[in-house]
């Protein structure tokens, strides 16, 4: 079937934020249990929800905390470190948002990041124009691995699971792509490229090497 549609992630797909993240996790840490997280230890935690990540935590750095606490307090340090150094599109967002054929595709996009989050990210890079559908974790019950967000996205997109192809960095993200019933092609980051992204279709180092032109031979 004809991809009609083009369904992005956010986090580590058009912006680098993981490494805000990353750090903003690591003071909590330093500040809960005076411990050291190391990014290779972080790096399997990247593309999972924040209280998953915060149940994680408590297992592996043998603490208790209210995970929904930890996470309120994790994104107020993101956003703190954010807005200190700015928020920074990965080379050739936009214009790979740009190249895009708006007669010939809808674009999505799906993330597991708050409708503040995203409507900050999307305001600053000056982007929001280029998608007909935004969906965060707040218009869904599950999180990635789970594919509820993509057969949202598709339902408001009007079009069905297998006419939308989903571009994702992590494996959560291509696990609930695939599971949605979609294609995927995964676009690994420093953060994370040792992730198991095998399901995707296919596997490239960045925007610029997906061949716009070439969508429907999938």
């Amino acid at each position: 079937m004809a991809i009609k549609a083009i369904i992005f992630d956010m986090d580590g797909v058009l912006v680098d934020t993981e490494t805000y993240k990353f750090l903003a996790t690591k003071e909590l840490i330093k500040k809960y249990k005076d411990a050291e997280l190391t990014p290779e230890r972080f790096r399997k935690y990247v593309g999972m929800h924040i209280n998953d990540i915060a149940i994680e935590l408590q297992y592996e750095f043998h603490f208790e905390w209210n995970p929904e606490e930890f996470a309120e307090e994790r994104e107020a340090g993101y956003r703190k470190i954010r807005d200190e150094k700015g928020i920074k599109g990965f080379p050739n967002t936009i214009k790979f948002l740009k190249a895009i054929d708006k007669k010939k595709y809808r674009i999505g996009l799906a993330s597991s990041s708050t409708k503040e989050d995203i409507n900050q990210v999307l305001t600053v890079l000056g982007i929001r124009q280029y998608f007909d559908v935004v969906m965060s974790c707040d218009d869904v019950e599950a999180s990635k691995p789970d594919p509820a967000i993509y057969l949202k996205t598709a339902e408001k997109l009007g079009l069905k699971p297998s006419e939308c192809l989903v571009i994702e960095d992590t494996h959560a993200g291509v696990v609930a792509g695939t599971e949605a019933g979609m294609k995927v092609i995964a676009v690994p980051n420093e953060w994370t490229k040792e992730q198991d992204l095998s399901r995707a279709i296919r596997i490239v180092s960045g925007l610029k090497e997906i061949r716009l032109d070439q969508l429907d031979r999938f």
